[in-house]
């Protein structure tokens, strides 16, 4: 059998490229949070993660200083070091992301960090990382990952729940109810209405959209090289000052901007 080849990324992959297995020190996991309760539990989270794959880095995207409690990046860093158990969970801060301010909370309640995570694969690829994990504080780890669906990973995958046809049917319903309250649109089509904002948006189509894959944002995953070629960041910000008005949670946004990978299971 010959032998594998280290995994590099390239803009056009081999077609049968016979890569080796990722290997944990090249993986970093990750979490986003603004609250100290979500801080706890992400901790917790991180450390389910440490007990099967100890040379995997661990890290937290935090804010500078948390508007609502006050609380400062030197307090947080010693909740974190009590709370981990020796277990090195670094933390990353939201000073480092241009333009963060310009997200806001959305209507639905989302926090902030749901669209600022997408700013740390490109942080974690200048670390030296090659793939990174996004997890929600209630997302545990109970047995040890399986990292070869890595390797399939150009930008970003994740479990699916769905196709963009129902992403594609909430952003028309979300169109029709925002022009019902404005008066707007009475005598335009709900269908050409929608065809309209995405090709004025994001230069598709709402065939396009339904044939793209939706993924649950519970547990996503990056290529940080891949992020960092496609200036993901800055697509996402891009996106968002775009969708705003019609998009609540990083989910949609997702599905509207990128063509995701489906994969199985990872556990």
């Amino acid at each position: 059998m010959a032998a594998c080849v280290p995994y590099e990324y390239r803009a056009e992959p081999p077609e049968s490229p016979n890569w080796c297995q990722p290997k944990e020190s090249d993986i970093a996991f990750f979490g986003a949070v603004d609250t100290r309760p979500h801080l706890f539990l992400m901790t917790v989270t991180l450390l389910s993660v440490h007990r099967f794959h100890p040379h995997a880095g661990l890290f937290l995207l935090i804010p500078l200083r948390n508007n609502q409690t006050g609380v400062d990046i030197r307090e947080w860093r010693k909740l974190l070091h009590g709370w981990s158990a020796g277990a090195t969970i670094q933390p990353l801060v939201t000073q480092q992301v241009e333009g963060i301010g310009a997200i806001r909370k959305g209507a639905g309640g989302y926090s902030p960090m749901t669209f600022h995570r997408h700013a740390v694969p490109e942080m974690l690829a200048a670390l030296g990382y090659t793939w990174s994990i996004n997890l929600d504080p209630d997302v545990l780890t109970v047995r040890p990952w399986d990292f070869s669906p890595l390797l399939h990973v150009r930008l970003i995958a994740g479990r699916p729940v769905g196709r963009g046809s129902r992403t594609a049917e909430w952003l028309q319903v979300r169109l029709d109810q925002l022009d019902a309250a404005t008066g707007k649109g009475q005598d335009v089509d709900s269908r050409a209405r929608l065809q309209g904002f995405l090709r004025n948006t994001l230069n598709t189509t709402a065939r396009d959209l339904e044939r793209t894959c939706e993924i649950n944002g519970g547990v996503l995953v990056f290529n940080n090289r891949g992020a960092t070629e496609m200036q993901w960041w800055r697509t996402v910000m891009q996106r968002y000052g775009q969708l705003s008005h019609v998009v609540e949670g990083d989910q949609d946004l997702i599905s509207a901007t990128a063509r995701v990978a489906c994969l199985m299971t990872l556990v």
